[in-house]
């Protein structure tokens, strides 16, 4: 609290069922600024509630930790156990590399933002696999389906700004995979989604829950991978037609069945339809805790396209597609980590070209 330029590294951060109270957040990141949490292991935050919170902070990055809840162990109606909750007048905020996912019995959210959250960037992470009963709805959402305790915020929208790049979605149960909870901008661009069984579909769109309300703004989807994960459809709005017309999607590989749901798959350009896109060893991911945060990049390995694969060289670059629509708070978007600048061509999936790492 009230702290700046602090790392925290190579932790097992957790606590045990009946300590604090509910609500609580373990690892608790308020009022903060420069504030790096790296390689820990962050998991059974007390009675089941957020294993980290983020409220009033400015650039903080968390980087290879693997986080997670067993969910409500207590078999509470009143759990909300979050992976990570971010409220209130919160900027730049990074998540790389991380793994987020549930065990046992009810789950709920791994990862979104409330009102008052802008400039957000998640990236190389693993999302899943989850529960998805009780009060899960969406696992990922990029805003949230009520304003939270900014619902005034100036701008009107409560949160925005997001970059949502480079995940694997795997294994999640719920209302939907990932959402466009209403926000003002984002991008969702070369993640995975595979083998999700979530229900009435993959993606949902709602408009901005703040009290101007109207639909959400600056919505894309493209790059991405849909393999797998049943036959529900991809897109479905909940009663946002407004919002919906704000997603341009492009240059998506869509497995079979190939069903849009809400959006017409055929018409969008450059999209594969039907396709396998030939990873190297993809599987459902199971956590070893014996294994640290490598696994997490073993993991994705597994995700890597293999020679021939139709989603070589099949996307688009995100400067093409975007323009300056895309967030000032991922500068430089034509480089990976490390990476020199990458060629014209994109693949689709995790990892943007063939030659990257």
């Amino acid at each position: 609290d009230h702290v700046e330029d602090v790392t925290i590294e190579g932790f097992d951060l957790h606590s045990i069922l009946g300590v604090g109270k509910p609500g609580d957040g373990m690892v608790n990141v308020t009022n903060c600024t420069d504030i790096t949490i790296r390689e820990c292991y962050i998991h059974d935050a007390p009675n089941d509630s957020d294993c980290v919170k983020v409220s009033d902070t400015r650039r903080l990055l968390i980087e290879r930790c693997c986080i997670w809840n067993p969910a409500s162990r207590d078999q509470s109606t009143k759990a909300f156990q979050e992976g990570m909750d971010t409220r209130v007048r919160d900027f730049e905020i990074t998540i790389r590399g991380c793994w987020f996912f549930q065990k046992d019995g009810v789950g709920d959210t791994l990862i979104y933002c409330k009102g008052g959250c802008f400039d957000i960037l998640w990236e190389d992470n693993i999302f899943g696999p989850s529960v998805g009963g009780g009060h899960a709805n969406v696992p990922v959402q990029s805003g949230h389906q009520n304003a939270g305790e900014w619902r005034d915020y100036n701008p009107p929208y409560p949160s925005g700004r997001f970059v949502v790049r480079n995940n694997l979605f795997v294994g999640l149960k719920g209302e939907a995979a990932f959402g466009f909870q209403g926000p003002d901008t984002s991008l969702l661009y070369n993640n995975v989604f595979y083998r999700n069984e979530t229900t009435p579909s993959l993606i949902t769109i709602t408009d901005n829950p703040g009290a101007k309300g109207g639909a959400a703004l600056n919505l894309f989807s493209f790059n991405n991978l849909f393999v797998e994960n049943g036959d529900k459809p991809v897109y479905r709005h909940r009663n946002a037609p407004a919002s919906l017309r704000n997603l341009r999607t492009s240059h998506n590989l869509y497995g079979q069945p190939a069903l849009g749901g809400d959006l017409d798959l055929k018409s969008e350009p450059g999209a594969l339809l039907g396709r396998d896109p030939g990873f190297v060893a993809p599987a459902m991911p199971v956590f070893d805790f014996n294994k640290g945060t490598q696994q997490i990049r073993d993991i994705r390995n597994g995700f890597r396209l293999a020679a021939g694969s139709p989603a070589r060289g099949a996307g688009i670059d995100p400067l093409t597609f975007t323009g300056s629509v895309h967030p000032q708070a991922v500068p430089a978007m034509r480089h990976g980590l490390e990476g020199p600048a990458k060629p014209a061509t994109w693949d689709l999936g995790l990892h943007e070209f063939a030659d990257s790492k």
